[in-house]
Formats: C-alpha cells, structure tokens, sequence
C-alpha cells in the first residue's frame, strides 16, 4: 500500500485535546490504531499544519523498514475522531474536515 492510500484510511483521531500540565498547556492527538503516533502543538492551529505531515512521516518510517503499519477497521469508510474518549458528533467533525488548515478564528 502507498503513503497516499495509508493516509486515506478511516483512522480513529483521538483529540484534539487541550492539556494542561506543569509545563504549560498545549494540544495534542493521537491515532487509536497507532499507539507509538502522538502529535503535540502549543495551539490548536499548529497541531492541524503539524498534524498530516507527521502522519505521513510516521507511516513512512514503516515504508521505509518494509514493514506494514496496523490499519483501521476494514469496515469502516470514514474517519472517527474522539475527545475524551467519546466518539464526536458531525458538527465537532466540520471543524477538522481540511486536516492541516488552519482553524478559523473564533467569534464572539
């Protein structure tokens, strides 16, 4: 299988979540079916541009060894994104529908 088509699987995104620890606050996200793949940004903006491109490199670090990497469920057509553990409706989905766009600012 090619990065392109590896990208495309129906991935479960875990996040965006905010964190907020000793060291600060910051977001992050990680992928269900890959538990060595993590993602973390000072904002929310910087982990959508961070986000494909490390996933791409991730998986191409499996290409790369001539390994496989796990995939998603086969049955599933779409992505799944969750917050807190709970799958998210489709009107949290529109905001990460162009993964590695900016968010748009918010109004008050």
């Amino acid at each position: 299988m090619t990065l392109e088509q590896l990208l495309l699987l129906p991935w479960t995104w875990d996040g965006p979540t905010v964190v907020h620890d000793p060291e600060g606050i910051y977001w992050e996200v990680r992928i269900q079916e890959l538990p060595e793949f993590f993602v973390a940004a000072p904002t929310e903006n910087e982990l959508r541009e961070e986000l494909v491109p490390a996933l791409a490199a991730f998986l191409r670090s499996y290409i790369d060894r001539g390994q496989e990497p796990p995939r998603p469920n086969p049955g599933r057509r779409e992505w799944v994104f969750m917050i807190n553990g709970r799958p998210v409706g489709v009107e949290a989905r529109g905001r990460w529908e162009r993964l590695g766009q900016p968010a748009e600012p918010a109004t008050a």
